[in-house]
This record gives structure tokens, sequence and C-alpha cells, in this order.
């Protein structure tokens, strides 16, 4: 069952519709049929690129090579490349032009900024031992204007679309380990304390804050803190995510706090996981609070993962009101130097 010499057979796209998350995958998201809602020739693209691209990954991305018995590793040095958009409404034509470009849907349980409700990504994991993967490059940027186009074309939604770039030396796993009781105590504020500045959303913000419209985002920096959730149930997603809550660490859910004083905000992965993210305006802040964040997490525990991702690319749609004044999508602070 794959591709055969026709293109990607009818049994694998059949096993694609008929796909439904086991209840101990993804136990926070509610829609447990991945491919349910597309055409079958939607469902042949995305196997086709699935298969057929090694370096691509995405959730219908592993649940096609999961179905077909393909496997893939990231290598032991890699460069990611990868692009984001975030909406705060969607139709089944918008969602299906996106995922025919290669974007793929990644969404969260709880979501900030509050209202990008609708989070899709396209990514390519390279082994830097192995040259000629550039047009894996060229075919990101390209497919990110176009989905740049279909958000900016769409007269209901709002969001942005986000490329970011980084090396496996900026992704840091760790094991799954209980925190030191005086983790707190060790917490290194020094190197993760920054100014942060509001970014505006019009023309007249920008001139009251003295903050640009179009101020930069150079990098980004994700904590992950390990969540333990049962098994999906069709209860309330927000009861669900309030019994997730209660059941924490209390020593994690206090380092999720000082996290969020910092300027870190708080996300839940429909796995259950809970993320941390801060934005930086300097490649140079962001590093520091790599390197700070991955040495406490190796010696205190809790942090299971921690990754700077440099952003290539931002873009933020704008609408124009009923004054006639110029709004752009609101984003999270920038966080810059002290």
């Amino acid at each position: 069952m794959g591709i055969d010499g026709s293109g990607v057979s009818s049994s694998v796209v059949a096993a694609m519709k008929a796909f439904t998350y086991p209840a101990e995958k993804l136990p926070l998201c509610s829609e447990r049929q991945p491919f349910a809602q597309f055409t079958d020739e939607l469902c042949r693209r995305i196997a086709q690129e699935a298969l057929t691209t090694p370096e691509r990954r995405g959730r219908l991305t592993d649940v096609t090579r999961q179905i077909v018995g393909q496997r893939t590793s990231d290598p032991a040095q890699y460069t990611t490349f990868e692009s984001h958009v975030g909406l705060n409404a969607v139709d089944s034509e918008l969602v299906s032009g996106l995922v025919a470009l290669g974007f793929e849907p990644h969404n969260f349980a709880g979501v900030q900024p509050t209202g990008y409700h609708h989070n899709f990504t396209q990514q390519f994991v390279v082994d830097r031992a192995h040259t000629g993967k550039g047009h894996l490059v060229a075919v990101l940027r390209e497919k990110t204007e176009q989905a740049r186009k279909l958000v900016d074309n769409h007269p209901e939604v709002l969001g942005f679309v986000e490329s970011e770039v980084y090396r496996s030396e900026y992704s840091r796993s760790l094991p799954v380990r209980a925190m030191w009781p005086d983790a707190l105590d060790h917490v290194p504020y020094r190197d993760l304390t920054y100014r942060e500045l509001v970014v505006p959303t019009t023309a007249r913000e920008a001139e009251l804050s003295g903050v640009p419209l179009e101020c930069g985002r150079a990098a980004d920096v994700h904590i992950k803190i390990a969540g333990r959730v049962g098994p999906y149930s069709s209860e309330p997603l927000e009861q669900r995510i309030a019994q997730h809550k209660c059941s924490r660490n209390p020593i994690e859910l206090k380092l999720g706090e000082r996290l969020r004083e910092l300027g870190y905000y708080e996300q839940i992965s429909q796995s259950g996981n809970f993320l941390y993210t801060a934005h930086f305006g300097e490649l140079g802040d962001a590093n520091r609070a790599f390197t700070a964040l991955a040495d406490f997490a190796s010696q205190y525990g809790g942090i299971i993962d921690v990754a700077r991702e440099a952003c290539t690319a931002f873009w933020r749609k704008s609408v124009v009101g009923e004054s006639g004044e110029v709004r752009f999508a609101p984003v999270p602070p920038l966080l810059t130097g002290r």
C-alpha cells in the first residue's frame, strides 16, 4: 500500500479518510479524523508529498507515513525551515487551499494570542551533511508567499504569517525529569529579564508609543513542560483543560508563572504539554535566553524542550476600518534589550 505507477493508491486514500486518532493520541484534540474533511484528490496530494519528501514534517505527513509503514528520523545535525500561519477564523475553502500548498493543521488546546485558534505549519528538516536541498527552501518561500496571498484576499479572516529557521544546536530536548525542590531559587532571572514592547496595530498607536508599526521580530524562544493528561473523552474541552491545569505539578506550575512574568505567554498543546513562547527584537537577546533556559533545564529538570527559532520573514494582515484607519493584526509583545 503506497504509491503505484499511477500515483497514490486508492487504498491509501481510503485508509487516510478512515483514520481516527487513538484515544491516547492528541487527547485534547476534538477533530479525531484529520483527513475526513478533504477530497480524495487533496488526500492524494498530501500523501504524494509525505511519501516522496522525507524532509517534510507535520501531523498529516506523520499519519500518512504511519498508514503506509514508512519511517523517517531526524539526522544528527540538521537545519529546520518552517512557516506558520495563524488565523482568527477559517472556512473549508481556505483550509483546503492552505493544505494544498503544504501547510498542515497544527492547532492548540489553549491558544495565545487570544483569537488565533486556527494554526498551520509547513516544515522541512534538512540534513546538513547533504547538499542539494536548497530547492526545499525555495519551495517553502514560494508556498509561504501563496499562503500570504490566500489570507490577504480572504474577506473575513485576520492573521499573520511567519517564516523561521534554526539549526539542531538551537533545539535542546531533555528527558522528562521532576524539578528539584529548590529549582525556582535558581531561575536565571538576570539572563531572562528584558523590556517588553507592545507591537502597535495602527499608525496612531505607533506614533504615541514610539514603536515602529513594522517593528522587526528577530527570533522566538519556545519552552515545553510535559503535561500529564488522560486519554481522549467527549467532555467539553474547556472542562478537560481546567481539569488538566489542576493536575499540574506545583513546582512546574510556579515555573510557568515565573515565565509569564518574564514575558513568555502560555499555550497548551493538543497532546497536553504546556508551551511558553517569547518573541525577541534582537537575535542576541534570544540566544542568551535560549542558553540560560537550556542550562537551567539540564540542571534542575521540569523543562523537556527549549528551542530558539530565528525569524526570517513576518507579515501581518491589515484591514481598513469604517473610519478609514488601517489596522494590522495584533501580535504578542517583543522582548528587547535591558
